[in-house]
């Protein structure tokens, strides 16, 4: 997903180089939902999108895969995600090199920006991943290298709305459910 500017701090922080990205209706959908245009977003406009987790017993998910990201190298996802108080559940922001068995995860407390990762496949290296407050958002960037790819036919980039309970941070649970504010 998109890189945007800092708009509390007027600096750019990177440039969308994937075409429709912040448009979820083109993406991939399973086991959840996305509400369109829900709350203020950094940029001050009512852009920023409501994802929600659908199944008690599946990870809801929202994919974009390219097909033509493939191979050995470093990719940096980055999302804005709404800071919380009392929030119950956390996302999870991963990239994953599709037909293999790389990817890297960060997941995030949407309450306090404590962030935690896993990756996974010989060869994936998690060079960062942090969440800054920026506003009322937590700006979550993961940093990884994939190296000795078998298989990979593409790279996705997903966004899994509810993971995990947060008085269990990081640990995952497919029966949790919840939502939370996300834009691109």
């Amino acid at each position: 997903f998109p890189s945007h500017d800092n708009f509390e701090s007027g600096f750019s922080v990177g440039i969308d180089y994937v075409k429709n990205s912040e448009d979820f209706s083109l993406h991939t959908i399973a086991n959840a939902s996305v509400t369109s245009n829900t709350d203020i977003a950094p940029n001050g406009k009512t852009t920023a999108d409501t994802l929600a987790d659908t199944s008690a017993t599946l990870f809801g998910s929202i994919t974009n895969s390219y097909g033509s990201f493939i191979g050995n190298g470093r990719y940096i996802g980055t999302c804005y995600i709404k800071k919380t108080t009392g929030a119950t559940t956390f996302p999870l922001l991963r990239i994953n090199q599709v037909g293999a068995t790389h990817y890297a995860d960060l997941k995030v407390n949407t309450n306090t920006g404590a962030v935690s990762t896993i990756g996974s496949g010989a060869g994936t290296t998690i060079n960062s991943a942090t969440a800054a407050r920026i506003g009322g958002y937590w700006y979550c960037v993961i940093d990884v290298t994939f190296t000795a790819l078998v298989g990979a036919t593409g790279t996705s980039i997903a966004i899994f709305p509810a993971v995990g309970l947060i008085n269990d941070f990081p640990n995952n649970s497919a029966t949790t459910t919840g939502s939370y504010r996300d834009w691109e």
